[in-house]
Order: structure tokens, then C-alpha cells, then sequence
């Protein structure tokens, strides 16, 4: 059996693009692994011309980058957002899910159900009624 290459040197080729690190580091996000986001973000920035580059463009020392950025880094926050700054992205929030008292009422459905909210209307006189 033939080994297999070494997808590291892939994954860097692919995540020159940075739509493709951006989306990498969101997975990483989303496995909610600590150190997989550390090691995506050195990863990413390996790809992005390399974590010295990276440590000038950040002012960060580049040992302490190397060290933040392994399996056992423990990064400050803000040190976290100078490293996914120079790498020309940016940490957004989004919401999972409404909480109850934001999210829309059920709409009733079936042949009962209106598609615009019904209106108060004020009986018609019974003259009008007649002539129709």
C-alpha cells in the first residue's frame, strides 16, 4: 500500500485563499476544540506567508506567536484578534437561535388562514346590507 501524503502541505496550498482560511478557522470555531482553533489559526497563518510574517505584522514577539499558537497556548483574547486581524479577517458574533420571547408566533395554517392580519371592521348598517 502506497502512504499517504502528508495533508498539511495540502491544506497550506489550499488555504492561501482567504475565503478558504476564513472559512477553516469558523470550523474550528464551531468544533468548539481550543486547541484546533490554535492550531487552524497557525496553520492559516502558515499558508498566509508564515507566522513571522504574521508575528511583524501583529508587533508580537515571534517565539511567544509560535508558543500562543501551539496545542498547549493559552492566548490573551486580544492577542487572539491581532493574530485573526493580520491575517485579514475579522471575529464576528452571531446569534444560534432567537431566544423564546424574540422568535415569531406560529402562523396558523390551512384554509382559515389569512396572509395579512385581520382588520377590525365596523358593521355595515343594515341599509347597506339590504341593497347589496
Amino acid at each position: 500500500m502506497k502512504p499517504s501524503a502528508p495533508y498539511e502541505e495540502y491544506l497550506v496550498k489550499v488555504l492561501r485563499d482567504p475565503e478558504e482560511g476564513a472559512a477553516f478557522i469558523e470550523a474550528a470555531i464551531e468544533e468548539n476544540d481550543d486547541k484546533f482553533l490554535l492550531e487552524a489559526l497557525r496553520i492559516v497563518a502558515k499558508a498566509q506567508g508564515g507566522v513571522a510574517k504574521v508575528a511583524t505584522r501583529t508587533k508580537l514577539n515571534r517565539v511567544s506567536l509560535y508558543r500562543m499558537l501551539s496545542s498547549g497556548g493559552n492566548p490573551e483574547f486580544r492577542s487572539l484578534l491581532k493574530v485573526i486581524d493580520a491575517l485579514g479577517m475579522r471575529l464576528a458574533v452571531l446569534v444560534k437561535r432567537a431566544p423564546k420571547a424574540l422568535r415569531p408566533k406560529r402562523v396558523r395554517r390551512g384554509p382559515l388562514a389569512t396572509k395579512r392580519p385581520l382588520r377590525a371592521v365596523a358593521p355595515r348598517p343594515k341599509a347597506a346590507r339590504a341593497a347589496r
